[in-house]
């Protein structure tokens, strides 16, 4: 236990030395601050599982998926020719 001493003197001139624990105050600060913890009332408190962060994560891979969808689906209907040949039709005759 760790004690505190101080020194004082008497109306006669001698010192006297006394010794009180600091461990009695510290334990009673302590006790005081476990009483406010446990005299918290959670009740009426919600917790809130999305963050607006999480949430515009989400929209932000779906509007991503959504966009990436679109471009491989226009990029499959590019058409070309179906045949290849060798002398290409005159200019103008190409239909």
């Amino acid at each position: 236990q760790v004690l505190q001493t101080s020194l004082s003197s008497g109306g006669n001139g001698s010192i006297q030395q006394t010794a009180a624990p600091i461990a009695n105050a510290s334990s009673n600060a302590n006790n005081a601050n476990n009483a406010n913890n446990n005299a918290e009332d959670t009740n009426g408190v919600y917790f809130v599982s999305m963050t607006p962060n999480i949430f515009a994560g989400i929209l932000f891979f779906f509007l991503f998926t959504f966009i990436t969808l679109i471009g491989m689906t226009c990029m499959g209907a590019i058409a070309s020719q179906d045949v290849y040949v060798s002398k290409m039709p005159a200019i103008g005759r190409e239909a």
